[in-house]
């Protein structure tokens, strides 16, 4: 309850300072009530969340939000461009990180019954999403975690496997580059530091 309740306070408190802006807001590593890196699909907090921006920011949020683990695509008002949001924490070899729960056995018991956000499914409705743009209609990517190097330990980002062995990372690229003419760039967080990151075709940052 904490937890819905603190999110409900920061989004109407966004939304009454920037009213008439539109807001759009991807889920980080500590979105969850389960703990650090550790979102789930039963665990309610999308369930939660999911109204929560539905009341503030995004009224025609649809339930991809909370199937989906945190994903959703809106039109950039006042253009013909689109803003996909992706659930970058599943793409982490932290995830889920179940000793970061800092709560009693039975949250403990409880959290590890929940689903993990599935990273296929989520994969396959990004490029679905993807696959169905306009013609001349342009994305952004948003998430919290971006592709490329961790500044901090020289570690990958997004390092896990996808499906058959091969890394996510390789496979999200190859597409995104399949679909060059669409993609505007991505939009993303975490490192609290500004970079700025090249995505090009030859290798994998």
């Amino acid at each position: 309850d904490f937890v819905s309740q603190t999110m409900a306070y920061i989004a109407m408190t966004i939304s009454k300072k920037f009213g008439g802006i539109p807001v759009i807001a991807a889920l980080g590593n500590n979105d969850a009530f389960c703990g650090d890196y550790d979102v789930r699909l039963e665990s309610g907090f999308l369930a939660s969340t999911q109204e929560t921006f539905q009341n503030y920011f995004l009224s025609d949020l649809s339930d991809d939000f909370r199937t989906l683990g945190g994903c959703y695509s809106t039109k950039i008002p006042g253009t013909q461009h689109r803003i996909i949001v992706l659930n970058s924490i599943p793409f982490m070899k932290r995830y889920p990180d179940t000793a970061d729960v800092q709560n009693s056995s039975s949250l403990d018991k409880a959290c590890s019954s929940f689903r993990k956000i599935d990273l296929v499914d989520e994969f396959q409705w990004f490029c679905k999403t993807a696959d169905n743009l306009g013609e001349s209609e342009k994305v952004w990517i948003a998430c919290h975690v971006p592709p490329g190097i961790d500044c901090y330990s020289g570690d990958k980002y997004w390092d896990v496997k996808l499906g058959g062995g091969s890394f996510f990372l390789e496979e999200f690229i190859g597409y995104y580059n399949s679909r060059g003419q669409h993609m505007a760039g991505i939009l993303a967080g975490h490192s609290h530091m500004a970079e700025f990151k090249l995505i090009n075709n030859k290798t994998v940052p």
